[in-house]
């Protein structure tokens, strides 16, 4: 098998004929354009080891200067481009960050702070949070901001009623453990769990997942006829994030201006100034990869989503790859399995699959370990909250995996006694960090059929498909090759597959487990947080519902006129903008 590392060195290094998108340095925002081919400077292919080539850091524009020009950024993906986080699916951080203000933010280490709520208090028990509203937050519309909004964007959030629609499992989820919600105050809401929960602030933050989990809505342009209202609103969207949107071009591109009147500066109350230096931003939606990279070598996008494979196309034409670290996790997930028909019931068949995956040989062939590591477990990464060294994948041991596999009553090869094990189909898509998934996900079958002897099957279509067939109960008894992002609290995704019996997307109805979770979720004091986590986290990994296949440190392409960005880490997807110092 040749190596796809190797394989987009070659390829890249090649004149291409390619389709690029204009992107101007600076003036109006208008959305980017078809320009005539374009053709990349030609890199002779080569077989050596990637090289890291040094090039002359840009020099920064003072940290107060606003560049009147702009900045092209290129994605993968842009989720399901809705803009309503009840509805919101997929890379919906690609946009999300500019667009929105959110109740709560990240630190640049992970932990979580006051953003649209300037604060917030959590009773002994867990149970009751109150959250204050920042004073004289304003919409990209002009209007500022009300408590009422607030209640507003929690209830349209978080309803399971059909408005025209009902929300993602994720948002339904998070409704099944409110008891009420309601305006106790000025300027406050008051949340009641009917238990205790420690992460009421982290569901809402926009360090939370790539969904917009809980966004402040401007409750004027979204009252009834919801489903006409929620149609114009999705056309041209109004946040009071630090980006306004100017236009959009759907599933190509959107186009933002700086919003000087963004809440997150010291004339609001906040600790530092989160606005962009520079005016324009242009987010531009381009799958493929090698054209993203031609266009950030032709000087038409100044950020793309890259791969350590191009490494060497990005620095020859004066670039710089900057990681992002501990971006997206990637785990297989069992799917079905409470079920006693369904095949991994058995803990036995669970523990062969783990163990008889080479992630070694994975890692080896398709990635290198500045881009790819193979630590933590599942959703649990190195700077998780929970995390510890015993938190990692099992080492390929197929002469055990065989053996329990064989307990468990399957044939493997070389053995004339066990049931056939049957189809066996890895659902997956490709997404753009980390590339290379269909062949992870070919190369974990492969090891299954040789050292198992399953007729192991790989099903590549797009995330969005995969997740509604995973909603619809469609993919039980098989597997699901799951890449998504990675997070400094996971605590969220382990209450939803483990401790909520009516989530369509549960891994498991174990009681025991159940138990477990609520334990975790109870302990609400910051001091106490990480061993509760890590000793749920240390349950959960023993039960093998989740097959651990390592993160991806996500880089990104910058050209020269990027002097400065410093990317948060367990965050996927563009973030960070204010970060972001141009070149003078």
């Amino acid at each position: 098998m040749v190596s796809p590392r190797r394989w987009f060195q070659g390829l890249l290094g090649l004149p291409l004929i390619l389709l690029v998108l204009v992107a101007v340095a600076c003036g109006a925002s208008a959305a980017p354009t078809l320009a005539p081919a374009a053709t990349a400077p030609a890199v002779a292919p080569t077989s050596a080891p990637l090289q890291l080539i040094a090039t002359p850091a840009p020099t920064a524009l003072p940290a107060d200067v606003v560049n009147p020009g702009k900045v092209v950024v290129m994605v993968g993906g842009f989720g399901s481009e809705n803009f309503l986080p009840r509805y919101c699916s997929g890379e919906c951080h690609s946009w999300g960050r500019l667009l929105h203000g959110y109740f709560v933010t990240t630190t640049h280490q992970g932990g979580v702070i006051p953003s649209a709520m300037e604060s917030w208090k959590v009773s002994a028990d867990g149970k009751v949070w109150n959250f204050k509203l920042r004073k004289g937050i304003k919409f990209h519309n002009g209007d500022t901001a009300t408590i009422e909004d607030v209640l507003f964007s929690e209830q349209r959030s978080l309803s399971d009623s059909e408005v025209p629609a009902k929300a993602t499992p994720t948002q339904t989820v998070e409704l099944r453990l409110i008891e009420k919600e309601e305006i106790t105050g000025p300027d406050e809401l008051t949340i009641t769990y009917k238990n205790g929960n420690a992460a009421g602030a982290v569901f809402r933050s926009d360090g939370h997942a790539g969904n917009s989990r809980m966004n402040l809505l401007p409750r004027k342009l979204l009252l009834e006829p919801y489903a006409d209202t929620e149609a114009a609103y999705n056309k041209l969207p109004v946040g009071s994030g630090p980006f306004k949107m100017t236009s959009r071009s759907p599933a190509q591109s959107m186009s933002f201006e700086r919003f000087d009147d963004y809440y997150y500066q010291p004339k609001f109350g906040a600790p530092e100034d989160r606005r962009p230096r520079f005016k324009f931003l242009d987010l531009v939606l381009v799958p493929e990869l090698s054209t993203r990279v031609a266009a950030l070598r032709a000087g038409q996008a100044d950020i793309v989503e890259a791969a350590e494979a191009v490494k060497n196309q990005v620095t020859g034409s004066g670039g710089r790859l900057i990681y992002s670290q501990e971006s997206n996790y990637v785990a297989l997930q069992l799917l079905g399995c409470w079920k006693p028909e369904v095949r991994c019931s058995d803990i036995r068949v669970r523990q062969a699959l783990n163990l008889a995956i080479d992630r070694k040989t994975i890692q080896e062939t398709l990635y290198t370990p500045t881009s790819y590591a193979m630590a933590g477990w599942g959703f649990v990464t190195p700077t998780s909250l929970g995390w510890s060294k015993e938190l990692t994948p099992p080492p390929y041991d197929p002469v055990k995996a065989r053996e329990l596999f064989q307990q468990a009553g399957y044939k493997v090869p070389g053995s004339a006694t066990g049931k056939e094990f049957g189809a066996f189909v890895l659902n997956g898509w490709n997404a753009g960090d980390p590339p290379f998934i269909p062949d992870v996900a070919q190369l974990v079958a492969e090891t299954w059929k040789k050292e198992l002897g399953i007729d192991a099957q790989v099903s590549i279509t797009d995330r969005t498909l995969v997740t509604q067939r995973w909603n619809a109960q469609e993919l039980v008894n098989n597997v699901r090759l799951e890449v998504n992002e990675a997070r400094w609290d996971p605590s969220t995704i382990a209450q939803a597959r483990f401790n909520d019996p009516k989530n369509v997307q549960r891994l498991s109805e174990d009681t025991a487990l159940q138990v477990a979770s609520r334990e975790a979720y109870d302990i609400t004091a910051p001091e106490g947080r990480q061993a509760a986590l890590n000793k749920l986290y240390l349950r959960l990994q023993q039960e093998q519902y989740f097959l651990p296949m390592g993160h991806s440190n996500l880089p990104w392409g910058v050209s020269k006129r990027i002097a400065d960005w410093k990317p948060w880490p367990v965050a996927a997807f563009f973030n960070a903008h204010w970060t972001i110092r141009l070149a003078q």
